[in-house]
């Protein structure tokens, strides 16, 4: 912890049993997801701005989407509800770099009502997901060639039911149970390039393309896509078959980035099944071969993995004084993470608050300034993640 003091001085203590630079330890997270909730507000904190969800609705005021839609970069959404929010139409799409603190997983759902993925992360943005169950996510089916011109339809089965992920991913203390990816297409024609059936969505729980850190998660019941059925006839309407699509590769999560898992949890998850061959009927009776079925039911790994190591807890901390008066901390870890940082002022005893979001300025090397450090006879910072 870094106390600033009037007379430009700073020093540095460290607080018992507060655990003040903990990145990713368990029980200062459940700490801090509970005053998230207990203190559920929307406003301008410092520099930070938190968004209250205050219902459960798919859209309109007070609602999760909303809230997405409206809190700036580096900001945080916590919730004054409890129960399970049900996604009627889309996914939730994140661009912003910005935290969700919910009240933990047994409290509140998030469900993508077996017909929408339920978030989607996207390019250069930066999420921190924490406390919520991630429920029912289904991503999009494949699309099926149904005509002779070949030209109505592409297989290709979306990846990723709970949550798709193209940016940088903190998940802490988060259920994925009962999600989906998407089912491959359907081929009824022997098409130029789509001879056989479509191939199953990977990534039941998670489909990661990018960076992805998973802290104390639950995967159960989750599941790839199974490939599509083979087609009937040719393009010549003659007799004919073709074989099934393959099914998609991990049930629980699907990584072809770069994933951290530390003290996650899978159970009954399952990758997806073949799709049937087709078969001509009479009077041929061909039958073709079905798709085979993927790999790994809990993790398919086409990445970089680990699992059982956190990144280090911030080192080379430091902070100080400018000339205009602001007070600026510095700090190293590894890239991509994100911190929060909270401030405290005039007494040890006052409670934290939530100041704002440190920025990596360099791969793995974050600061944060307090332009409203100047004229506090003392403060207190903390860095936190996430």
């Amino acid at each position: 912890m870094f106390q600033r003091v009037a007379g430009n001085k700073v020093t540095m203590r460290q607080e018992e049993d507060r655990c003040p630079y903990s990145l990713g330890f368990q029980r200062a997270v459940q700490l801090w997801t509970v005053l998230a909730f207990a203190n559920c507000f929307s406003s301008s904190l410092g520099q930070s701005v938190t968004l209250c969800v205050t219902n459960l609705s798919n859209d309109g005021p007070g609602s999760l989407r909303q809230a997405i839609s409206l809190v700036p970069a580096g900001g945080t959404i916590t919730f004054s509800v409890s129960g399970t929010i049900i996604l009627t139409n889309r996914e939730l799409l994140i661009t912003n770099n910005l935290s969700i603190i919910g009240p933990g997983a047994a409290q509140l759902a998030v469900s993508g009502n077996n017909s929408n993925r339920v978030f989607e992360i996207g390019t250069n943005a930066s999420v921190t997901i924490s406390g919520l169950t991630i429920w029912q996510g289904h991503a999009p089916d494949g699309g099926g060639y149904d005509d002779y011109s070949c030209t109505n339809g592409i297989p290709i089965a979306g990846c990723g039911g709970g949550v798709y992920n193209a940016g940088t991913l903190n998940l802490v203390g988060c259920a994925f149970r009962s999600n989906l990816a998407g089912y491959g297409g359907s081929v009824w024609i022997e098409c130029v390039g789509g001879n056989f059936g479509g191939i199953g969505g990977s990534g039941g729980g998670i489909c990661n393309s990018n960076v992805f850190y998973a802290l104390g998660c639950t995967f159960s019941g989750n599941s790839a896509g199974a490939g599509g059925p083979g087609s009937y006839f040719d393009d010549m309407g003659h007799p004919d078959c073709t074989r099934g699509g393959n099914g998609g590769s991990g049930g629980g999560i699907f990584n072809h980035g770069s994933m951290w898992l530390t003290n996650c949890a899978f159970a009954g998850n399952s990758a997806g099944a073949g799709g049937p061959g087709g078969n001509t009927g009479p009077p041929y009776y061909s039958q073709c071969s079905s798709g085979v079925g993927g790999g790994g039911p809990d993790i398919y790994n086409a990445g970089t993995q680990t699992i059982g190591a956190l990144p280090a807890a911030p080192s080379t901390l430091t902070g100080d004084i400018q000339a205009n008066g602001t007070f600026r901390l510095a700090f190293t870890n590894t890239p991509g993470v994100s911190f929060s940082i909270l401030r405290k002022t005039g007494s040890l005893y006052a409670p934290w608050v939530l100041w704002g979001a440190a920025t990596e300025s360099a791969p793995g090397r974050f600061q944060f300034v307090d332009f409203q450090a100047i004229g506090n006879a003392a403060a207190f910072y903390r860095v936190r993640s996430p």
